[in-house]
């Protein structure tokens, strides 16, 4: 199921982040498998811009902004950061 209503999304012309065939998530919304809870020991996240809204450098802040958060205020260790 890709969300808890059970709502079809169309991904012709979206960017989609899958497992293998499986779509996981697109810039509007994400499978209800990729929902993190108290037992979530590993996150993948993807943000999404384009080089016409973003330069490289100012993806990088936001990225490692995230990555801050996620290391103060959920104890993330680990994290990589990697602008594609």
């Amino acid at each position: 199921m890709f969300n808890a209503s059970g709502q079809e999304i169309g991904l012709r012309g979206l960017i989609v982040v899958c497992d293998g065939d499986t779509p996981r998530g697109t810039p509007i919304k994400d499978s209800m498998a990729t929902k993190v809870n108290e037992e979530t020991d590993r996150v993948l996240a993807v943000i999404y811009g384009t080089r016409a809204a973003l330069t490289e450098q100012q993806m990088e802040r936001h990225a490692r902004r995230f990555a801050d958060l996620l290391e103060a205020h959920a104890g993330a260790t680990g994290i990589d950061v990697e602008v594609l």
